[in-house]
């Protein structure tokens, strides 16, 4: 089971993904003060580099109902509309000005320091869902299909491989979401 809310693990990777945002607005800005564009394979590295917060969104998915989803649904829809080229600096200034504004109703949210009840039984849900997961199909099943999926996922988001792997499991009884 996770140690720590849902609602700080998501003020933590909005931290980390407001500073390398700010760092590359810098970067991007230097590099235009010297007559010299931002390259396009920055851009795309950049954009590639959120795959986590994806990931996290997709993986832990928060009901819409929730305060949690109010706080970090912008800076999701900024996230996917970030751009390569021209429009990239935009695009980027718009996405952490999204994250300002989660941090700051991610930060009112996490101020009390006690889990909510909502947030404590989606947890114990989750992590009877895996255990039980993990106990119904043998440890070594999951352990190789998650490495598998993970190198599949990664090639599918550098571009080598054009369709990707779905995020469910078939197991004989039918699909079992990880969420």
């Amino acid at each position: 089971m996770n140690l720590q809310s849902r609602g700080k693990r998501w003020l933590a990777a909005i931290e980390v993904a407001g500073a390398v945002t700010k760092r590359t607005l810098t970067s991007e800005a230097e590099f235009s003060s010297r007559g010299r564009p931002y390259p396009d394979q920055a851009h795309d590295a950049m954009i590639k580099g959120f795959f986590a917060l994806r990931l996290t969104a997709e993986a832990d998915p928060i009901p819409p109902e929730s305060t949690l989803y109010t706080a970090i649904m912008g800076a999701l829809i900024a996230l996917d509309g970030l751009k390569i080229g021209a429009e990239f600096r935009e695009s980027l200034e718009a996405f952490d000005t999204a994250l300002d504004k989660a941090l700051d109703l991610l930060r009112e949210y996490t101020a009390d320091d006690d889990s909510n009840i909502d947030e404590i039984i989606s947890s114990l849900e989750r992590a009877f869902t895996v255990s039980l997961l993990i106990t119904l199909t043998s440890h070594t099943f999951v352990v190789d299909w998650d490495g598998k999926w993970q190198q599949h996922h990664q090639r599918f988001v550098n571009g080598h491989v054009a369709p990707d792997f779905g995020h469910y499991i078939e197991i004989k009884s039918g699909f079992l979401p990880l969420r």
